[in-house]
């Protein structure tokens, strides 16, 4: 994980709910819990523990790394690997190459690229905003099949948006669906609140 060139060696729990929320627990420090973060289509909600501090913004917080046109669904999509299906429309334009194909489609300042694999998955994403000075890259790599469906393993984004930016590269090392899960979330009382 980097933000802004400071990089962190991080594993990441990520739970996600579908349509629901995206829960996230980041660890360093030889397995010590330093953040955790639980997503809906609505809000972010982020504990700092090395901080001891608590934050609650709204979901466009997450826009500011990305883009207006990145909803939770969006987000969601990115991360399991698969397209954003908002971004495509019936002005989409594809293009077949031997084993892939490339969409390209427009949504109002949003130029938005998509590449397939021989799987109709996603191999890369790339969104590009230049009004606003925004661009988010996405591969995905080393897919593995889970219940019938081509995942990938390796998942490598990076976002610029003006002066910000963000790389995170996933290696997922264990993926299980459709299994219930909790999503555990409490604000400790000792944690002062952060905006």
């Amino acid at each position: 994980l980097t933000i802004d060139n400071a990089n962190h060696d991080v594993t990441m729990n990520i739970r996600i709910k579908k349509d629901e929320c995206i829960w996230v627990s980041v660890t360093a420090f030889v397995g010590l819990e330093v953040a955790r973060a639980f997503i809906t289509p609505d809000s972010v909600k982020i504990l700092n523990r090395l901080e001891n501090t608590y934050t609650a913004k709204p979901f466009s917080f997450i826009q500011q790394y990305t883009n207006k046109q990145i909803t939770f669904r969006a987000l969601q999509a990115m991360l399991t690997g698969n397209a954003i299906s908002s971004l495509i429309s019936d002005t989409s334009q594809f293009t077949i190459d031997s084993d892939t194909v490339t969409l390209r489609s427009r949504v109002g300042t949003l130029q938005y690229s998509l590449r397939l694999n021989e799987y109709n998955k996603p191999i890369e994403t790339h969104l590009t905003d230049e009004s606003n000075s925004q661009d988010l890259h996405i591969n995905y790599s080393n897919f593995a099949s889970l219940l019938n469906y081509k995942v990938p393993q390796e998942v490598a984004m990076q976002s610029n948006v003006a002066d910000k930016l963000m790389k995170i590269n996933l290696t997922y090392t264990r993926i299980n669906m459709n299994e219930a899960l909790d999503f555990p979330f409490v604000v400790p009382k000792r944690f002062s609140i952060k905006n």
